[in-house]
């Protein structure tokens, strides 16, 4: 029911639910924003799709984080890396996005989330960015950490160019062998 008005719709295959959850006394647009603008929700209606520009997050992490993942993952299938074949690696983001995933040591497991050197740990030992992979285990693992150490990023400006419509990733990997590998995706799978 509305919190304001305790008025439900009903008859909906037996489900009831607010009348005015988006403009109600305690709807949506009057609970986040500090100035709501509902005309914005039908500007364009049926004419512009959302749907169109919506994109699915294949990883459990924060979005910026997932075009460094694929470059881990295409440099590690193009090269057979494991693990311990990488000495240093350099992750670039666009200026506006670096800091955002840049926590170098994470307390828990929201943090690892924002952790790009947590993150292509897990995707290099343990295999993966699912929830199973983002774990208090992983998070004391001291292969996942040694790796981690192992990972800096930085902030890119050539890569500011593509702020507005991607989320890019350049990863530059040196090997204990000494090569020196480079990836750069524009925009992550998904």
């Amino acid at each position: 029911c509305d919190w304001s008005s305790d008025v439900c719709s009903s008859d909906l295959a037996g489900m009831t639910g607010p009348e005015r959850i988006l403009e109600g006394e305690r709807g949506l647009l009057k609970i986040f924003p500090a100035n709501y603008r509902p005309h914005i929700l039908v500007t364009d209606l049926g004419k512009k799709w959302n749907l169109e520009s919506s994109t699915v997050k294949p990883y459990c992490c924060c979005a910026v984080i997932h075009a460094a993942i694929d470059c881990t993952r295409q440099l590690a299938e193009e090269h057979k890396l494991r693990p311990d074949d990488i000495e240093a690696m350099d992750v670039a983001y666009t200026t506006a996005s670096s800091d955002h995933a840049a926590i170098e040591s994470p307390t828990d497991l929201l943090s690892m989330q924002f952790s790009t050197s947590y993150s292509l740990a897990l995707t290099l030992i343990k295999g993966g960015n699912t929830p199973l992979e983002y774990t208090h285990e992983s998070l004391q693992d001291g292969r996942i950490r040694d790796f981690a150490a192992r990972v800096k990023v930085r902030a890119e400006p050539s890569l500011d160019q593509y702020f507005e419509n991607h989320r890019p990733s350049l990863v530059k990997v040196r090997t204990r062998s000494g090569a020196q590998l480079e990836k750069f995706v524009l925009d992550a799978k998904g």
